[in-house]
């Protein structure tokens, strides 16, 4: 049994090197830059500090603050990811 196993898993080793890169490593990449890209932008001068970032409506004079989390932030960049994938 283990005989018929062995060359799937060779063959699949192979396609990967032959194929360059793994696809969800790509994807991963795209994820990763853009999550400091985006929370680079909404860092917020007026609440320093670790993890502080605010989106604020640049079409609005004198808009208001409003708070984000990490969680948000990954959110919008897996979104961001997502649709330019598509």
């Amino acid at each position: 049994m283990s005989s018929l196993q062995a060359p799937a898993v060779v063959r699949m080793e192979s396609k990967r090197k032959r194929g360059g890169e793994d696809p969800s490593n790509l994807l991963m990449g795209s994820y990763v830059k853009e999550l400091e890209h985006v929370k680079e932008r909404l860092k917020c001068l007026e609440h320093p500090g670790e993890e502080k970032w605010c989106w604020v409506d640049p079409t609005t004079p004198g808009a208001q603050h409003i708070p984000l989390c990490l969680h948000n932030i990954q959110l919008w960049v897996k979104y961001l990811v997502c649709k330019s994938m598509s």
